[in-house]
């Protein structure tokens, strides 16, 4: 039996109709991507201050914050550097995201020297919290170090609009990297944008994970989904 006279999938009428609609939300979305872009592109092409490097951990956490510091009129250019990223598919899949954000600033991407680079660093602190720490501490080393050499004086992240992570550990972090490498550290709470994330990516095509982003948190974020799901089931 064929979708055509399959009474699961509706009548051929219902089927045109709801290919109308799945075209009309798709036209829609683009749409409204245009006009987001647009809307950006016009707060970008105002006499802009101060450049800023902006440390996007993924796609849908950067997008707010780029509005919101384009609007403050920051000179913004973003940098992808996530070595905590894993399986290799999750990682690609996230930089593919944030490769959208090219339509918007100069986007600046570097690869981790080696795929071993986190788990070593975090060796002996795997436990939630403490590799926290280390993997913010290397993600901004790298960011300090990349505003350093293109003579930008200030960076930030947008891990800062996640009310899942740990905001103060972030700002030490940046600091500590910011004094290291003779530049400052950018870091104002954005946890007011965090419910735009969602709509905004959606709006934008963009790949919405279900973990932070390393193996462990992967496994913990698994459990959390597994527990929920036996109390559903009891």
């Amino acid at each position: 039996m064929t979708a055509r006279n399959d009474p699961r999938y509706g009548s051929p009428e219902q089927i045109r109709a709801a290919h109308r609609r799945a075209v009309e939300r798709a036209q829609d979305d683009a749409a409204q991507r245009a006009r987001s872009a647009a809307q950006l592109a016009a707060r970008l092409s105002q006499p802009r201050g101060e450049p800023l490097l902006v440390h996007i951990c993924c796609g849908p956490c950067a997008l707010y914050p780029l509005y919101y510091l384009a609007e403050r009129g920051w000179d913004i250019t973003g940098f992808w550097y996530n070595p905590n990223i894993a399986p290799a598919g999750e990682y690609r899949e996230r930089q593919a995201s944030a490769a959208l954000l090219a339509e918007l600033v100069p986007l600046r991407v570097v690869e981790p020297d080696d795929e071993g680079i986190f788990a070593r660093a975090i060796q002996g602190q795997e436990r939630f919290g403490e590799r926290c720490a280390i993997c913010y501490q290397l993600r901004l080393e790298r960011t300090a170090q990349e505003a350093a050499q293109l003579g930008l004086g200030v960076f930030s992240t947008s891990l800062l609009i996640s009310p899942y992570q740990d905001i103060e550990r972030i700002r030490a972090a940046g600091t500590a990297a910011a004094a290291r490498h003779g530049v400052q550290f950018y870091d104002e709470n954005l946890r007011r944008g965090y419910a735009q994330r969602g709509p905004l990516a959606r709006v934008w095509g963009m790949y919405l994970q279900n973990y932070c982003g390393c193996a462990w948190s992967a496994r913990e974020a698994a459990e959390r989904r597994g527990a929920v799901k036996t109390n559903a089931d009891e």
